[in-house]
Formats: structure tokens, sequence, C-alpha cells
């Protein structure tokens, strides 16, 4: 798998830029990758649930129950960072509703809470070719004018990031059995 200078060297190639050797390089291209790569790595796996990115885990209970709207809340996981809640259990919570509020879900149901949520990965050996293709492809968009002062090289680099992102969770989602889909009312209606 990659390591982070690789995902950066390939954003650097496709935007005609010397490739680095570490991320502290005194290079103005190391120093664009080194100012993004960490927000750019999180919005790409909070964009969708991708296989290497998901944790399933149970929470309790906070001690102190949300003011109004909900009977409980859940502080959201910190080990590993919790970037989006991805979903419920529905094995134990059915079609609960619930909602994210700050770091912390808010729902009617008791705890333990079984929650599926996409998680901060830092490791990039984690990472499958198409999450690394992806993650880089969005460091070459984000740091485009910055190196090459041209809108048209950012606009065909944010091209290449969209591409990459749908083409990788298209793949990511191939790797296991497919989501079953349950008709609701709704959609029997439409039916």
């Amino acid at each position: 798998m990659a390591s982070w200078v690789q995902i950066a060297n390939k954003a650097l190639r496709r935007l005609g830029a010397a490739p680095i050797q570490a991320l502290t390089d005194q290079t103005e291209a190391a120093r664009a990758v080194s100012d993004v790569y960490e927000q750019v790595r999180d919005e790409v796996l909070a964009r969708h649930p991708w296989n290497c990115a998901l944790v399933r885990t149970s929470l309790a209970a906070d001690t102190d129950a949300p003011t109004w709207g909900y009977s409980y809340k859940f502080t959201l996981p910190t080990s590993p960072y919790c970037l989006r809640v991805w979903r419920l259990s529905e094995d134990f919570h059915g079609d609960a509703e619930w909602k994210v509020i700050g770091r912390t879900i808010h729902t009617d149901e008791a705890g333990p809470l079984y929650i599926e949520y996409i998680s901060r990965v830092t490791d990039p050996e984690q990472f499958s070719t198409f999450v690394s293709n992806a993650i880089s492809a969005a460091i070459g968009a984000e740091i485009a004018y910055r190196l090459t002062n041209s809108t048209a090289k950012e606009e065909a680099m944010r091209e290449w990031a969209e591409m990459e992102l749908r083409h990788g969770r298209s793949l990511d989602a191939q790797e296991g059995t497919a989501d079953k889909i349950i008709a609701d009312e709704f959609l029997n209606e439409r039916l």
C-alpha cells in the first residue's frame, strides 16, 4: 500500500511538479501538501463509508440526558476518532430516530447504542488503492492553484478528484454482500 509521500507524489506528478522525498521537505510542494493532507484525508474518508474506515462499536449512554427532544445522548468515539456516524444497527435499534448534535448522538433508544461509524484512519497502509487514489486526487485539487496559478489546472484536478471518488466508491461498495433494501410504506405506495 501507499505511503503519504507516494500519495502526495501522485498528485504532484499530475500537476507537473517535482516529487518530494518527505512531507517535511523545505519545498513549496511539500509545504502545500503538508498544509492540507490531514483535512483532505478526513473529508475524503467522511464522504463515503469506506470499508477501511468503518468501525462497529457499542456506546453507553451519557449520565446527563438531553435538555429536550430525546431521552438519551451518547458521546461519539474518539479512539478511533469518529468522523461521521454511518448508522445505528438495525438488528438492535430497528428504524430508531437519532440525530448527531455536536459530538453526541441523541435518541430515545436506551443504551447500549450499537453504531457503525466512519473513523479517522491515519495510517495510509490501511487504505485500499482506490482510497489512496481518491485522497491523492483530492490533495491535487486542493493545492493545484497554489502550485500552478492556473484556474484551468485547478478545475482539471477537481474533475479528476470527483472521478476518482466516484470510481473508488463504486469499487469499495462491491467488496462484500450488498446491503438489503427493505421497502417501507413510502416505497410500497410508489410501487
